[in-house]
């Protein structure tokens, strides 16, 4: 098992496992995922295209990562 170091975001092997009976872990709350879900474009996170990348396309990138993130999630 692994968890998250509150003030550091570190992950980090817990050596002692916390108890579970089969009512614990019917709870979703008590379950997630380690890594990342991938996207249908294979990727973790959406990318902007080149012609959108700099500071003077702030706004138009926001508004299709933003366009992806909903179509994609």
């Amino acid at each position: 098992m692994f968890e998250v170091d509150e003030e550091t975001q570190e992950v980090k092997f817990v050596e002692e496992q916390p108890p579970m009976d089969t009512e614990a872990l019917r709870s979703l709350e008590n379950w997630s995922h380690f890594w990342p879900s991938i996207n249908k474009a294979g990727r973790c996170s959406h990318e902007a295209p080149a012609h959108l990348q700099g500071d003077e396309n702030t706004e138009a990138r926001e508004e299709y990562l933003g366009k992806l993130n909903e179509e994609d999630k």
